[in-house]
């Protein structure tokens, strides 16, 4: 046994840089994945926040009464609609675009279209979400 440990010269330092070196790369490359997941959570939060919002805006126009509102409605151009819900207004860099219009298939619809943007310093333009829905148009 004493023998054989003798024998034994440990390792070479080659072997411990190439390990390092390894391990190191190893390192690096998990580095860069975090950083990328990191940042598409971020985006993925914003589009979430962004889409909650239209949506948000889509619900309290359903709340609308379609005899009193969207029937006396100007549909003859592109009618913007102001944000709805005036006890939380959405966050400062998100702005929300609403534009009521006539359907062009069927004249009873109104089609609203509401486009929430939000500032992004990090990009050269600013993303956006868009959803479009249809209320019925029904006359007095």
């Amino acid at each position: 046994m004493n023998k054989t440990l003798s024998q034994q010269n440990g390792f070479l330092m080659l072997e411990i840089v190439l390990a390092v070196l390894i391990i190191s790369i190893a390192l690096v490359a998990s580095l860069g994945m975090f950083i990328n997941s990191t940042k598409a959570n971020a985006n993925a939060a914003e589009y979430t926040l962004a889409a909650t919002l239209a949506q948000k805006q889509l619900e309290m126009l359903k709340l609308k009464d379609p005899h009193t509102y969207w029937a006396v409605f100007d549909l003859t151009t592109q009618t913007p609609i102001a944000w709805q819900d005036n006890t939380n207004q959405p966050p400062a860099s998100y702005t929300v675009d609403t534009v009521a219009s006539v359907c062009p298939e069927n004249l009873d619809l109104v089609q609203v279209k509401v486009t929430v943007t939000w500032n992004k310093p990090t990009s050269d333009s600013n993303p956006s979400v868009t959803l479009t829905t249809f209320y019925p148009k029904i006359s007095l």
